[in-house]
């Protein structure tokens, strides 16, 4: 074999390994998302968070603003992949409340790989994660006029769906 034959043996193989190598670094970091919540379903316990939302009592001056703010903090506080369910009770049909917003959490910021995830993709994700529960939950936040409260009705509700686990330690 020549020396210029042993060298594109060489280069050949360089390429083909790192060829592999990209490969698996980018396919294999796509993960199988739900579409309807974009939760991972390879995933069989994910924490959960439910947010009642009982406007059956008036809201009084102020209650808006910090309603914002814990929501905020919320979302905030939730790990990545955490499921943030948003109910809000219907005095109508209380033992069936009306979900408004089902999904989970993008990737944060400080769980990301600088060199293998794409963070500008990530920083939209957690921006339109943040907008779509501002959306769904905008008209529940404003004051309604109920006859009843029907707040027990509606945590019995969440305490028989499949995705809520009770743990208590011993």
């Amino acid at each position: 074999m020549t020396e210029l034959q042993g060298k594109l043996t060489v280069t050949f193989f360089f390429v083909v390994l790192v060829s592999l190598v990209l490969s698996v670094l980018i396919l294999g970091g796509k993960k199988n998302l739900s579409e309807r919540t974009g939760c991972r379903l390879d995933i069989s316990e994910r924490p959960a968070t439910f947010l009642v939302i009982d406007q059956s009592d008036p809201f009084e001056r102020g209650d808006s603003e910090r309603i914002a703010e814990t929501t905020r903090d919320i979302i905030d506080s939730l790990v990545t992949d955490e499921k943030l369910v948003a109910l809000e009770i219907d005095p109508e049909a209380p033992y069936s409340p009306k979900v408004l917003f089902e999904r989970c959490a993008p990737k944060r910021e400080s769980d990301l790989n600088w060199w293998l995830d794409n963070v500008i993709q990530a920083r939209a994700a957690t921006t339109k994660f943040s907008h779509d529960f501002d959306e769904a939950t905008r008209i529940a936040f404003q004051a309604h006029d109920f006859p009843i409260s029907p707040i027990l009705q509606a945590i019995a509700y969440v305490s028989q769906r499949a995705d809520f686990k009770i743990r208590i330690a011993q």
